[in-house]
């Protein structure tokens, strides 16, 4: 027997919040830093429509190509970037939503339940919704942190759906 769900589930980059001066700045900016030259946005957007490239840090150590460089180096200097490093602000500060908070409202009443699902850490992403106040709006949050594979493998909705049935 089939169970029919009354819920939504949202990826958050790219449906939920505009990642266009965040993430693609931070993927940007630190494949020049490593390679010593400008990152167009074409390039940027090559690399982020490869399979298995929903990871930023993936994405950006992708771009540079060179394993010389360690992957950690990649990923560190790219949450600096991202997150801010005391003295200056972090992208994630240039974020804005792509859905008001008044349509998830009425998408809300609309839907049983509502979850997010996305490849960002935890902390980013409950990051992002605190500072919208969203919190209210969804049941369940997934994130990268929550499962053992992460997107594109579906393995994170099917925790979404365990979890909000």
């Amino acid at each position: 027997m089939s169970k029919k769900y009354d819920a939504l589930l949202f990826d958050m980059d790219g449906v939920l919040v505009d990642v266009n001066k965040s993430y693609r700045i931070a993927i940007q900016k630190t494949a020049r830093y490593f390679m010593d030259r400008e990152i167009s946005s074409y390039e940027v957007d090559a690399i982020k429509q490869r399979v298995g490239m929903n990871n930023d840090w993936d994405a950006t150590y992708a771009l540079i190509g060179n394993k010389s460089i360690p992957y950690e180096n990649v990923k560190d200097y790219f949450q600096k970037i991202y997150l801010g490093n005391g003295k200056k602000k972090g992208l994630i500060d240039k974020e804005n939503l792509l859905i008001s908070k008044g349509q998830l409202t009425k998408l809300r009443k609309k839907y049983k339940k509502m979850g997010i699902v996305t490849g960002r850490p935890q902390n980013e992403a409950i990051y992002v919704v605190n500072r919208f106040d969203l919190g209210r709006l969804f049941d369940v949050i997934i994130t990268k942190d929550d499962t053992v594979r992460e997107k594109p493998f579906a393995d994170p909705i099917i925790k979404a759906i365990q979890i909000i049935q």
